[in-house]
This record gives C-alpha cells, sequence and structure tokens, in this order.
C-alpha cells in the first residue's frame, strides 16, 4: 500500500504482470535454423518440410508473431497479397491475433524470400500459409516428421 494523499487515503499498489525470462537470441536461431539444414541433408525431413520450417522460424524471428495463436492462422491470399507489395506488410486481422487486435506486420526480405517461392504459388488462398509448427523437442532429440 501506498499513500495516495496528503490526507493520509491508501490505496493498493497495481501488482507488475511477469514478464517470461525467455530470451530468443540469434544464436539460437541460428543453431534451429542449422538443425533443419542438418536434418534435411541426412534426408530425415522432406523438402516439404524443410521449406516449411525454415519459413515458420524466418517469420517468427523477424515478426515476433505467436507461432500458434498468430502464424499458424495467416492465409497464403494474406501472404500473397503482401509480396506483391512496394514494401511487404501484412495485415493481420483480429480473428487470427490471441488479443484479438488487428495490426500491420511488416516483413523482412528474408521472410519474403522463405515464403514466397513455394507457398504463393502452390496453394489456395483461403488455406493457412504456414502448416508444420516446429516442435522443440523434435529438434532436440532429432526425431522428425515424413
Amino acid at each position: 500500500m501506498c499513500r495516495s494523499s496528503p490526507r493520509d487515503h491508501w490505496r493498493k499498489i497495481k501488482e507488475r504482470k511477469r514478464v517470461t525470462s525467455r530470451i530468443v537470441t540469434k544464436g539460437d536461431i541460428e543453431s534451429v535454423l542449422s538443425a533443419i539444414e542438418n536434418a534435411h541433408q541426412n534426408g530425415q525431413i522432406n523438402d516439404c518440410h524443410y521449406q516449411n520450417y525454415q519459413a515458420i522460424v524466418l517469420f517468427g524471428a523477424f515478426t515476433g508473431q505467436r507461432p500458434q495463436a498468430t502464424t499458424a492462422r495467416l492465409t497464403v491470399g494474406q501472404f500473397r497479397t503482401t509480396v506483391s507489395q512496394k514494401r511487404p506488410v501484412i495485415d493481420v486481422l483480429p480473428k487470427q491475433d490471441k488479443i484479438r487486435m488487428q495490426h500491420y506486420c511488416p516483413l523482412h526480405r528474408q521472410v519474403v524470400d522463405a515464403v514466397e517461392p513455394r507457398f504463393i504459388s502452390s496453394r489456395t488462398v483461403d488455406k493457412t500459409c504456414l502448416l508444420y509448427q516446429v516442435d522443440s523437442t523434435r529438434v532436440a532429440g532429432g526425431t522428425w516428421p515424413r
């Protein structure tokens, strides 16, 4: 409690929300990307999974979007519209966001390059673009889906 005025009225101090102590570093991202690359070279994952995993990791690393709450809900149509722009910015709709807030998310050129070649041309507009979620236990344990 703290004093709110000279009249000795007391009010409760607002409790601070906790922030996660986990911080993803550039080294962490490079480690995941090299694990994906090694799994692909060793034949543990096919080309489709390789491209999906790379795109998911790069999109998450550059944008900071929540993997299951937002990234998994973005559609091919949204990415098609975004990559055709001079400055690619994806419009995240309220129904795709955990807190139901529409916002814009600029895409780095590496993200566009990772998403564009395979995902944009080969899927229908209303399907989700980044189909496979990277499971950290699979990366660490060495088992990959085929």
